[in-house]
């Protein structure tokens, strides 16, 4: 079982620093569906009667299944399909995440862009895990999906976070530094924060918080999947953003290092971008 990571101290500031901003809660529904998932012997059909209370959570959900990172041949077009297709043990973290896409894209302005961006990136981890036996596809996705979910809150703490974001990206390892040094909070802690309040797996809250640090400088538990997450950052940077990562040293070591721990050749990965860009 996974436990937690983040620093208490760096937690206790980030709380005091987000005092005040319009954080999204869990809905009660989305709870109780929660609750009947972490049963023994959960209950399919009342589960699945529970997403399609809220047709904005059902919505959401069939987005997700339906996203190119799965790559389903046949568009899903309602919640029992979905169900029956992912399972209940996979179900969770797909109506978690659901939900709080559409919470974060509800409560705070200009997520739904960002979020545009996270899914990118999702698609690109979730199709190197897909070349792995030892990485969750899923969590490769969803762990993309949220990894900047705190970025938008420091939008809103900081007038000046945004040009900043945008000078300072490409230092993949530098940023988290710089933007302690700066703003004294991360917004790797704040998504952290934000993952865990809404439950989302151990493993996906860790992820986010340690999102830009070096492979080798974590727990090695997290290095392959943080591997893929790096992997879909360099992805969605180049061929959506056009960042051209290499004007970056840390940016092109991190693609390097993360293939490298991957065994992953520049033939293998030029065939992962093409597939990328065909989804994308």
């Amino acid at each position: 079982m996974s436990k937690l990571i983040a620093d208490a101290n760096q937690v206790k500031q980030a709380m005091a620093k987000i005092t005040g901003l319009q954080v999204p809660s869990p809905p009660a529904l989305l709870l109780n569906i929660s609750n009947e998932l972490a049963k023994p012997d959960p209950n399919k059909k009342m589960i699945i009667d529970l997403i399609n209370e809220d047709i904005a959570l059902a919505g959401k959900v069939l987005q997700i299944v339906n996203s190119p990172a799965y790559g389903l041949r046949n568009k899903v077009k309602s919640v029992d399909h979905a169900v029956n297709l992912l399972g209940l043990p996979r179900l969770k973290s797909h109506v978690i995440a659901g939900a709080l896409r559409y919470a974060l894209e509800k409560s705070l302005p200009g997520f739904e862009a960002i979020s545009e961006y996270s899914h990118c990136v999702g698609v690109g981890a979730q199709l190197i895990a897909k070349q792995l036996e030892d990485i969750s596809s899923e969590d490769a996705y969803i762990a993309g999906l949220f990894h900047e979910a705190g970025t938008m809150m420091m939008l809103q703490l900081f007038p000046d976070y945004k040009a900043f974001y945008q000078e300072q990206r490409i230092n993949i390892y530098a940023f988290v530094e710089q933007e302690q040094q700066k703003y004294d909070v991360m917004h790797t802690v704040i998504g952290f924060m934000l993952a865990f309040r809404w439950k989302l797996p151990e493993d996906i809250c860790n992820i986010i918080y340690v999102s830009h640090s070096h492979i080798t400088k974590v727990d090695e538990s997290m290095q392959r999947l943080l591997a893929a997450l790096h992997i879909g950052i360099s992805l969605a940077n180049d061929n959506v953003l056009g960042l051209v990562c290499e004007q970056g040293m840390e940016c092109r070591q991190m693609l390097t290092d993360a293939l490298d721990m991957l065994g992953i050749n520049e033939s293998q990965y030029a065939s992962v971008t093409d597939a990328f860009n065909e989804q994308i």
